[in-house]
C-alpha cells in the first residue's frame, strides 16, 4: 500500500463442493508505506472435509495503520500464524479474529507482535467460543527490541466453552528489551453463563437460540471493528447465517 494510501480488502475463502477434501493455503506478505491505511477482513468458510492455513506477514513503516478482521467458521482444522512488524516510529497494528467451533474443528492460532521502532503501538484480540469438540491452540508473543522505546501494546485471548468437551489453550508471552514501555498480555477461558442462558429460556427462547445469542454478543467486540455500518452488519449476517450449516 502506497505511501498516505487508504485501502479497504475483503477476502473470501469458500469452497464449491461440501463432499470433497483438500488443503487451502493463504499467504500475504503486506507492506505499509509511511502514512497508509489498511483495513483487511478475511472470511474463512471453506467446508468441513477440508483444512485451511493462513500465513500473513504485516510490516508498517511510519505512521502506518494496519486494521486486520479475521472470522474462521469452517474447515476441519485451520491454522494461523500471523506476524506484524512494526518497523517505523508511530505505526499502529491491530489484529483481530473470531472463531466459531463445531464438531471437532481445530483451530491452531500462533501471532507475534514485533517491535522495532519507537513510539509504536499494537492490539492483538482473538476470541474463540467452542461447540461440541471442537478446540483451540493460541500461542502468542509479543517482542519489543531495544530502539522501540514508548511502545504501547497489548495480547489477549478469550475462550468461551459452550461443551464440557470443548477445550482452549493459550500461551500468551513477553519479550522486552526496552525499559520504557507499556505492554501487557492475558487469556482468559469460561464456560457460558447460566444465568443469562436461564433468564433468556425463561423469556421463550429456545436454548439453542439463546446460545446463539450469547455468542454473537461475545463476538460483538471484534465486530465492531469492521469500520462501516455496512461491514458490521456483512459480519452479524455471516456469522449468524453459518448456526444454519
Amino acid at each position: 500500500v502506497e505511501a498516505c494510501a487508504q485501502l479497504t480488502l475483503i477476502e473470501y475463502c469458500d469452497s464449491e463442493s461440501e463432499s470433497t477434501g483438500g488443503n487451502l493455503t493463504n499467504l500475504s506478505h503486506i507492506n505499509l508505506e509511511e502514512g497508509s491505511k489498511l483495513n483487511r477482513i478475511i472470511i474463512q468458510r471453506i467446508n468441513e472435509q477440508s483444512t485451511f492455513n493462513h500465513l500473513e506477514k504485516v510490516e508498517l513503516k511510519k505512521n502506518a495503520q494496519f486494521n486486520g478482521i479475521s472470522l474462521q467458521l469452517g474447515g476441519a482444522q485451520s491454522r494461523v500464524e500471523s506476524r506484524g512488524v512494526i518497523a517505523g516510529e508511530g505505526a499502529d497494528f491491530s489484529n483481530y479474529s473470531l472463531s466459531l467451533g463445531r464438531k471437532d474443528q481445530l483451530f491452531a492460532q500462533r501471532t507475534i507482535q514485533h517491535h522495532l521502532a519507537p513510539n509504536g503501538k499494537s492490539n492483538l484480540l482473538f476470541k474463540n467460543a467452542l461447540l461440541d469438540e471442537s478446540k483451540s491452540i493460541f500461542s502468542g508473543l509479543i517482542k519489543v527490541d531495544a530502539n522501540a522505546q514508548n511502545t504501547d501494546s497489548f495480547q489477549t485471548n478469550r475462550n468461551l466453552l459452550l461443551s464440557g468437551n470443548a477445550e482452549a489453550d493459550s500461551l500468551p508471552g513477553l519479550e522486552i528489551l526496552a525499559n520504557e514501555v507499556k505492554c501487557s498480555h492475558g487469556a482468559t477461558t469460561s464456560k457460558i453463563d447460566e444465568q443469562e442462558l436461564f433468564y433468556l429460556q425463561s423469556r421463550g427462547i429456545s436454548k439453542t437460540l439463546a446460545e446463539k445469542l450469547i455468542i454473537l454478543g461475545f463476538f460483538e467486540e471484534i465486530i465492531s471493528k469492521a469500520g462501516s455500518d455496512d461491514l458490521v452488519q456483512l459480519l452479524r449476517d455471516l456469522i449468524s447465517d453459518s448456526f444454519t450449516d
